[in-house]
């Protein structure tokens, strides 16, 4: 029976597709770090031999393809157990209107130029990686819209697969802003398109009388866009867009875990290293209130 347990973290095989040849090579594919909230405590799905799901997604509009792939299934009558259903346990994170045709979805690749990000762009930058320029943008969605709903509820199923007792989030409410980078690339007809590489979610709590105090609930940056040093930008991107509020108290994180707070460590400390008030000598005599109290009222923190 071992033979029909495998591993939900090694199963299950993500993929942001940006061009037809992508769906068949296996480095384009990238794989959860944990997988309990949907497949159990055991990460374990039973039933199958050699199984592999298939979650592709186009890699802007994230139009979503689920292919269920395995070379046996356990004989319910013979061992008198059913194997695990797969669609059950991933039907309440994911759309309906998903592919399970190959062709149809590889045909989705052909709109993905017209996607254009939601909200007003906030930052862009540009990074130099392996001597290749690279563009991003940061763009924050404040109201509600039906569509964005549709499309960031596809974004947000990742944070199952990477971010440890997360949620998903309701964005019916106006209190949640979102934060999404994305890299601006052209496609093979030299267009210009836009992937999701990660995003924060904030909800702004009141602070008596008249303030708020934001508070960041999740940042992602996806793997493949990992260790560029974009969580960093992203974060800077949020404190660029509350900084100049003035019913801002300060931003807040909710339950950080150490890999982001080594990364909002060292963007305080680069921040605080640009201050206009920095002086490394007063601050070696540890006269620093004066740079204290810009880096606070600048930044929120």
């Amino acid at each position: 029976m071992e033979q029909y347990i495998v591993s939900s973290n090694s199963a299950l095989e993500l993929k942001l597709v940006r061009k037809p040849s992508d769906i068949n090579d296996p480095k384009a594919a990238f794989y959860p770090d944990m997988t309990y909230q949907v497949f159990g405590n055991m990460e374990k799905i039973f039933g199958y031999k050699d199984l592999v799901v298939k979650m592709y997604y186009t890699a802007c509009s994230l139009k979503l393809y689920i292919n269920i792939n395995y070379s046996s299934k356990v004989d319910s009558e013979k061992f008198g157990m059913n194997p695990d259903n797969i669609m059950e346990k991933l039907k309440d994170y994911i759309t309906p209107n998903f592919h399970s045709n190959i062709d149809v979805f590889e045909k989705c690749l052909e709109d993905e130029p017209s996607f254009k990000p939601y909200g007003n762009q906030l930052d862009q930058f540009i990074l130099n990686n392996n001597e290749e320029n690279k563009k991003f943008e940061v763009y924050v969605i404040e109201d509600e819209n039906t569509e964005f709903k549709e499309y960031f509820n596809q974004l947000q199923t990742f944070v199952l697969w990477y971010i440890d007792s997360s949620n998903i989030i309701d964005f019916d409410d106006s209190k949640w802003k979102i934060f999404i980078m994305y890299e601006i690339f052209k496609n093979e007809n030299g267009d210009l398109c836009y992937t999701p590489v990660g995003y924060s979610t904030i909800y702004e709590y009141y602070a008596y009388p008249d303030k708020i105090r934001p508070r960041i609930s999740q940042m992602l940056i996806l793997p493949p866009f990992q260790r560029k040093g974009l969580c960093a930008k992203l974060l800077n991107s949020v404190y660029k867009h509350y900084a100049t509020k003035s019913d801002v108290i300060d931003i807040t994180v909710e339950s950080p875990n150490d890999e982001f707070q080594l990364v909002r460590d060292f963007v305080d400390v680069t921040n605080f290293h640009n201050l206009k008030t920095f002086d490394e000598e007063k601050l070696k005599k540890l006269h620093y209130q004066e740079m204290v109290k810009e880096f606070k009222n600048l930044y929120k923190v």
